[in-house]
């Protein structure tokens, strides 16, 4: 076994084989914009088996907006929560995405580190404050990361 403590620059993909590969070690990344459409729409969605693998196992998820949401009437909030159909804050419980841009991690939920064998991934948007309208949403935009590995096969 080989060890080196120098950083390594790899130009094009690689491939990892044996042991890492094997545990399924290796932590990606998907992730989908949204935009304001999106957020009147109340949901962004991963689907299972092509924006994620399926059968991953997911580790956390997280929002950066790179459009802080802006209101009108009497909403005065947006929330966030990541989890399936079945369990709407499954992978994270909702968050406040509103006021400042930049990024928003939930406190995770109680399927973070399950197989994900069937269920799509799901961003709801909750309008919050007032009479808490999702068409009051007025401006808003970002990206969600969902962190994955592959279960070892």
């Amino acid at each position: 076994m080989s060890y080196f403590n120098d950083p390594i620059e790899f130009r094009q993909p690689v491939t990892f084989t044996g042991d890492a590969a094997a545990a399924g070690a290796i932590i990606q990344y998907a992730s989908k914009a949204f935009l304001l459409a999106s957020i009147t729409a109340g949901t962004l969605t991963f689907t299972n088996g092509t924006d994620i693998p399926a059968n991953a196992i997911i580790h956390g998820a997280y929002i950066k907006t790179t459009t802080a949401p802006t209101f009108g009437g009497t909403t005065t909030g947006l929330n966030a929560k990541i989890g399936t159909a079945a369990d709407d804050d499954g992978y994270g419980q909702a968050i406040s995405i509103a006021s400042t841009a930049g990024i928003k991690i939930p406190e995770p939920g109680a399927r973070r580190g399950v197989i994900n064998t069937t269920q799509d991934v799901v961003v709801a948007f909750t309008a919050t404050g007032g009479a808490a309208s999702l068409a009051e949403v007025t401006a808003g935009a970002g990206t969600v990361y969902i962190a994955y590995s592959l279960a070892p096969v």
